[in-house]
């Protein structure tokens, strides 16, 4: 004899109440989801991700089961329905059957994470493909930020900070919140990483986040001089993969003749200048090493019989990702509002004698990294190749001003 029964599938706050056209006797629950569900004919609660439970029904007419708060006040009870993607099955069977507790589903996302990533400042809305107990999050910058839904604030300047959801949900939205210490936020800093996890956590509150400098730092240079419209300007090791190579190159024109470029294969033109006939041109370039660079030749076009001489900088670390964010060029002076930490400042100073020599800057952080000069037939052309790698101690703030040779360059390029 076939036993009659009506199954249903409910999400969270999707109560049941429903006549079955039969008596219930029992009903069989599989609770899939974060939640506490109360089924009133049996006087029983089924715990949050519990399975194979049966229960018994006490003069049951109708098929009835509720989401409700837990039994006891320590558990904890949700304010609102925060996940809906778990759900619960239920049986219910005009047949007694024993009573039997059910146990812990075998949740094989309790080992499922997901990594995501934000500029400092931006807000992340992701919809994960399991519920979130647990976060981990690295925060490289000066701005708070909340995970909406919670009460967290997750600190500025702070990594390894971990927190535990006590209702367990997928749709996660992170967004900066006023810095509850009063400073204000940044955009300073690196990208927040968070980290999300299935299960729970050690809790910690973090640890200070140390500003990483950049990694780049001059290494080696070389500097030439020829009477013919290019120079050879050959390193003295080969520049390693992600190196930034910056050059510069001067000419005494001695030739009515206008050059129409000048540069280094592969390099990318910041600056180029042709000069007049009896005085100096100039083109700045650089590269981010491939890797083996190492002779390299400068050629003026169209330049007739120029003078020329010209020198190449390479600054070694990680510099995969640079770009020119700011140039400026003025004649005698150089200024550049510059840019938050970690980059990389170039200074190019083109001067016109020893006399002169480089020119100076408004910081204490810059350093002349090399500089010559090579006398041509009628006069001296010198070259100063500067860089300011900035530090979180020694961070500029206002505008840097580069004076005293005959032309001055000024590049910033951030650095990863």
């Amino acid at each position: 004899m076939t036993v009659a029964q009506k199954s249903y599938d409910i999400q969270p706050g999707q109560d049941v109440d429903d006549n079955a056209d039969f008596i219930p006797l029992s009903v069989l629950v599989d609770n899939y989801s974060p939640y506490w569900l109360l089924l009133p004919d049996a006087g029983r609660y089924v715990p949050p991700y519990t399975a194979g439970s049966v229960f018994p029904l006490i003069h049951a007419t109708t098929n009835r089961a509720h989401w409700s708060s837990p039994p006891v006040s320590s558990l904890q009870a949700p304010s609102t329905y925060i996940d809906t993607a778990g759900f619960a099955h239920l049986t219910y069977v005009a047949e007694t059957l024993a009573y039997v507790a059910g146990s812990i589903v075998p949740n094989s996302v309790l080992s499922q994470q997901a990594s995501f990533s934000v500029s400092e400042g931006g807000t992340l809305t992701e919809t994960l493909t399991f519920l979130a107990q647990g976060v981990r999050i690295d925060n490289p910058g000066g701005t708070a930020y909340t995970i909406v839904g919670t009460n967290l604030v997750i600190p500025p300047w702070t990594t390894a900070w971990v927190a535990n959801f006590t209702t367990p949900f997928n749709t996660i939205t992170i967004q900066p919140i006023a810095n509850p210490n009063g400073t204000p936020n940044t955009t300073a800093g690196g990208p927040l990483v968070a980290t999300f996890y299935a299960q729970q956590l050690t809790t910690s509150g973090g640890t200070p986040y140390t500003q990483p400098t950049t990694t780049a730092k001059f290494s080696q240079s070389v500097k030439n001089t020829s009477v013919s419209p290019s120079v050879a300007l050959n390193l003295p090791s080969p520049a390693v993969a992600g190196d930034l190579i910056v050059a510069a190159i001067g000419w005494d024109r001695t030739s009515v003749t206008s050059p129409t470029g000048c540069g280094i294969t592969g390099f990318t033109q910041l600056v180029f200048t042709a000069g007049s006939n009896g005085s100096f041109g100039y083109w700045i370039g650089y590269k981010v090493a491939a890797g083996g660079e190492q002779n390299l030749t400068a050629t003026i076009v169209g330049a007739g019989t120029s003078n020329i001489g010209g020198m190449v900088g390479v600054y070694t670390g990680n510099a995969n990702g640079l770009a020119q964010t700011n140039i400026t060029a003025a004649s005698n002076s150089s200024s550049v509002t510059p840019i938050s930490a970690p980059n990389l400042l170039v200074c190019i100073d083109f001067f016109g004698s020893t006399s002169v020599g480089p020119g100076t800057v408004s910081s204490t952080n810059l350093k002349i990294n090399d500089s010559f000069v090579f006398n041509f037939t009628t006069r001296q052309l010198g070259i100063a190749i500067g860089s300011l790698l900035y530090q979180t101690s020694a961070s500029e703030t206002g505008t840097l001003t580069w004076s005293g040779g005959t032309a001055a360059q000024t590049a910033v390029f951030a650095a990863e």
